[in-house]
C-alpha cells in the first residue's frame, strides 16, 4: 500500500521487526524458541554486540528507507539485507535451526515482498524466491527439532530413557531385565515407537492399561500378549497413539539412531543397569515382522550392549 510515496506496509513491518529484535536482545522472546539454535546464536556477538542489535539496526535502516524520498532506496537495501539473511540461514541449515531467527527472517522477507510489489523488478522476485526456499528448509528443520518425545510411562525428568518397540524381542529382553530390579522402575521412562501396525495397536493397549492404573509389569504383559483384531479400528485414540509414537521416532531420527532398544541414562543408573543381562541383538527400526529380522540383525546404532557391559 502506498500513501504519498511512503510504503505503509514496509513501515509497519520494519517497526515490527525492530521491536522483535529489541525484545530478543533483552531475552523477552525466549519463550517461543524450543530449538538448540536459539541458545547457540544468542551467545554469538560481533564487537561485543548481540546479533539482534544488528538486526534492530537493519530494520531501523529499512524504516528510514521506507519513509525517505518516497521509498526510493527501499528495494536495494531490502535486497541487500535479504541476501545477508540467506547466508545466515544457510549456516543454520548446516548447524542448528533457530525459531527466533526464523521470525526475524520472516520480517526481512515480508519487507522485501512489499518492496518487490512496489518496484515490480524481476530480479527481486528471484531473490525473494531463493530466500523463501531457504526459509522453508529451516522451518522444517526447526519444526522437527521442536517435537518432544512422549513417555508412555515415567517422565522426561527420569534419569533413564528407554526407546522400545512392543514387537522387538531385544526390547522385551531389555525391559524384562530392568523389571527384575524394582528400584530401576522408578528411575526409567518408556518411549514406545511403532515399527508397524501391530506395534501401534499394542502401544495403545499399553497406554490404556497404564491409564487404568495397571502396574507396569502387568501392563507390559497385556501389551505383548493381548489378542489383536485383524484390522485395527482407525479412531481418534488410534490416531493419537500413532502421532505420539511418531514423535518418539522423530526424536530417534534426529539423533541418528536406526536400531532399538535405545537407552540413554545418567551414570548412577548405569551402575545398577549394568548388572542386568544385555539383549542379544538390536532391532532394525523398520523390520517387517516381529521376530525374524529382529533376531538376526547385527547390533548397532545405539551402542546399548557396550554401555550395559561397562563397569
Amino acid at each position: 500500500m502506498k500513501t504519498s510515496g511512503i510504503s505503509v506496509g514496509a513501515v509497519v513491518l520494519s517497526v515490527a521487526g525492530l521491536a522483535f529484535c529489541l525484545l530478543s536482545v533483552f531475552k523477552m522472546t525466549d519463550a517461543i524458541c524450543v530449538t538448540q539454535g536459539c541458545s547457540v546464536y544468542e551467545g554469538i556477538s560481533v564487537g561485543g554486540l548481540s546479533l539482534y542489535w544488528f538486526g534492530a539496526a537493519a530494520f531501523g535502516m529499512l524504516l528510514v528507507c521506507a519513509v525517505a524520498r518516497g521509498g526510493k532506496y527501499l528495494a536495494g537495501v531490502a535486497a541487500l539485507f535479504l541476501i545477508l539473511d540467506m547466508g545466515f540461514m544457510g549456516i543454520q541449515i548446516l548447524l542448528w535451526p533457530c525459531i527466533q531467527c526464523l521470525v526475524v527472517a520472516a520480517f526481512f522477507g515480508a519487507v522485501m515482498a512489499v518492496a518487490t510489489v512496489r518496484s515490480k523488478k524481476s530480479w527481486m522476485r528471484w531473490i525473494l524466491t531463493a530466500w523463501f526456499l531457504l526459509w522453508c528448509v529451516n522451518g522444517v528443520a526447526a519444526a522437527k527439532e521442536s517435537i518432544v518425545p512422549w513417555a508412555a510411562y515415567g517422565t522426561d525428568a527420569a534419569p533413564a530413557h528407554l526407546f522400545f518397540s512392543p514387537t522387538c524381542p531385544a526390547c522385551r529382553e531389555m525391559i524384562a531385565g530392568l523389571l527384575t530390579k524394582p528400584d530401576l522402575q522408578t528411575q526409567i521412562a518408556l518411549y514406545p515407537v511403532a515399527k508397524n501396525a501391530e506395534d501401534t495397536q499394542r502401544i495403545l493397549i499399553l497406554e490404556q492399561e497404564l491409564a487404568k492404573g495397571t502396574p507396569l509389569k502387568e501392563a507390559l504383559n497385556q501389551c505383548e500378549q493381548a489378542p489383536l483384531t485383524e484390522k485395527a479400528p482407525v479412531d481418534m485414540a488410534y490416531l493419537d497413539t500413532l502421532w505420539k509414537a511418531f514423535r518418539n521416532m522423530s526424536v530417534l531420527s534426529r539423533s541418528g539412531v536406526t536400531h532399538i532398544p535405545f537407552l540413554t541414562a545418567r551414570s548412577p543408573f548405569w551402575s545398577e543397569a549394568s548388572r542386568t543381562t544385555p539383549p542379544q541383538a538390536d532391532c532394525p527400526m523398520f523390520s517387517k515382522d516381529a521376530s525374524g529380522l529382529c533376531q538376526d540383525a547385527p547390533a548397532g546404532g545405539s551402542g546399548l550392549k557396550e554401555l550395559l557391559n561397562s563397569k
